[in-house]
């Protein structure tokens, strides 16, 4: 019998199918160089944090099969009554947590549902009227892998529980992880279309890689949003929830670090950053303009097939660990940034915050990506979505802001986006490569959209500058101006160990000033 107080859901599920298990993807996703780099004993393993798993019912099953070898030391809490073993629930969990395979082989507890159960009476509720909450995040969950995709029925079934999902993330500040349909599987809404998830795809680009769906809310937007080096969506979505319980228990541990690192925004920020941009038929590429008056911007933040590229632990701990740097409000008055970093970024409508970079040699890539969350009504009526841009400037030998976009941008960066301005996606990715050193200013922009305010997780990885060597740069910072022409007249007849000898002949003179004045600007 069907209460008053709730609607049918007719089921139509999809598993993301199970794939060969391979030996070395440790290596391909920056595990090892983390573990070269910190050592055994400083190594996260995502140990005091809860993972949930929710599958969809295999020959009535749900749950990992608790006598797996790499389960031994792991705690499985049955959240949708008695269940057997599913051999993709296994697969899946191994690739998440697994002794062996799994990124966070420190997690020992893990809560597990049924698909049906998790979307309607047992968590989400979205069979139950408007008045009725969905229930709350168990203690110390984290993470949500969802390796499976769905579809209750109709447009209105599929945005009830979409909306809730994405409350759910907002209010509990819990990741959510969704695997994209795998090649040849019907495109269907469940969980694809979440804005506060994080959607991943397969390495191989075998995979579901339209936007999502025009009928539904926020259509338009890009998938997937990060890959992994597996063979199918679902054992690929369990690695990248293992890394959301890697880098949650490096936040836990860390006095040091700000706890909003811990916040959903923020970590999904550290993980598009940090990804690798692989290429898969054709070179990583986000759409940016390559020549003319609108060269190095974009409306499309990612690449159409494998996303902000390949998951990278390594890269997205160097961030985490880097530390925050909370964002100017003023653009006078840019906050000094380092080459890695993150920022919970707090912006009200029709203004910016500001992030300053100096660079004392060329930059081989730059990542910057800002993702914010949808805000949906506590009556799950409708919803609140900000609209954000990402802009790099240059700073002049003046202080003054300088466009990179065109022209401007001609000598000082190689290739890539200098400008974000996606109007229907709520991540928005730069991606610059053979940045000159110099000054720089990057500003995120809330632009006005009928919301009052929004809070962005922002994180940048730049590669290590290296020197150049630039005719007339006697002060070494790649340009040729005001200050080097006030370093050669401050070391005038300097005959010994001097800077600004740039011809060389072991004196500092009219020579050395016409070398300036040669190659100025």
């Amino acid at each position: 019998m069907i209460r008053a107080d709730r609607t049918v859901f007719p089921l139509i599920a999809v598993l993301l199918t199970i794939g060969p298990a391979l030996s070395d993807v440790s290596e391909d996703i920056g595990l090892d160089a983390l573990l070269e780099r910190l050592g055994p004993d400083a190594m996260p393993t995502g140990v005091g944090v809860r993972l949930g798993q929710v599958e969809a019912d295999q020959s009535g099953n749900y749950a990992p099969d608790e006598t797996n070898s790499q389960f031994t030391d792991k705690t499985f809490h049955y959240r949708s009554g008695a269940t057997g073993a599913s051999s993709h629930a296994t697969n899946v969990c191994q690739w998440m947590c697994g002794s062996q395979w799994g990124p966070a082989s420190g997690v020992t507890d893990i809560d597990c549902w049924s698909l049906s159960d998790w979307c309607l009476d047992g968590f989400l509720k979205a069979n139950y009227n408007d008045t009725v909450a969905p229930a709350g995040t168990p203690s110390l969950i984290k993470n949500f892998n969802l390796s499976w995709i769905g579809s209750f029925g109709s447009v209105n079934n599929n945005q009830k529980v979409l909306r809730r999902a994405d409350f759910v993330v907002q209010r509990d500040n819990v990741m959510m992880c969704h695997g994209v349909a795998n090649a040849g599987q019907d495109n269907i809404p469940l969980m694809t279309c979440m804005f506060n998830g994080l959607s991943v795809g397969k390495r191989n680009g075998e995979h579901l890689t339209a936007d999502t769906m025009a009928g539904l809310e926020g259509g338009g937007r890009m998938r997937p949003e990060i890959v992994g080096p597996l063979g199918t969506s679902s054992a690929a979505t369990g690695l990248v929830s293992g890394a959301v319980a890697l880098l949650t228990e490096t936040v836990r541990d860390d006095d040091t670090l700000d706890s909003q690192a811990e916040d959903t925004e923020v970590i999904k920020a550290l993980l598009l950053a940090g990804a690798t941009h692989i290429a898969h038929q054709e070179p990583w590429s986000n759409g940016a303009v390559v020549s003319g008056a609108q060269r190095g911007t974009s409306v499309r933040p990612l690449d159409d097939t494998v996303g902000a590229g390949m998951l990278n632990v390594d890269r997205s701990h160097r961030m985490l660990t880097a530390g925050r740097t909370w964002g100017g409000i003023y653009a006078g008055s840019p906050a000094a940034a380092g080459l890695h970093g993150w920022d919970q970024a707090f912006c009200l409508s029709g203004n910016s915050r500001w992030w300053s970079f100096s660079l004392d040699g060329r930059v081989d890539n730059a990542t910057i990506v800002a993702t914010w969350n949808r805000i949906v009504n506590d009556d799950f009526s409708g919803y609140g979505f900000g609209n954000v841009d990402l802009f790099l400037w240059r700073l002049d030998d003046s202080g003054d802001y300088r466009t990179l976009v065109g022209d401007g941008g001609l000598g000082v960066f190689e290739a890539g986006n200098v400008t974000s301005e996606s109007d229907v996606d709520n991540v928005e990715l730069l991606s610059v490569d053979g940045l000159a050193p110099g000054n720089y200013v990057l500003e995120l922009r809330h632009l006005s959209s009928g919301v009052p305010s929004i809070t962005a997780g922002v994180a940048w990885y730049l590669s290590d500058p290296e020197p150049v060597d630039v005719d007339g740069d006697a002060n070494g910072d790649g340009t040729v101006g005001v200050e080097d022409l006030l370093l050669v007249i401050a070391e005038w007849n300097c005959q010994s160990g001097c800077t600004a000898d740039l011809t060389e002949d072991g004196v500092v003179d009219v020579s050395d000033l016409l070398t300036v004045i040669a190659y100025w600007d």
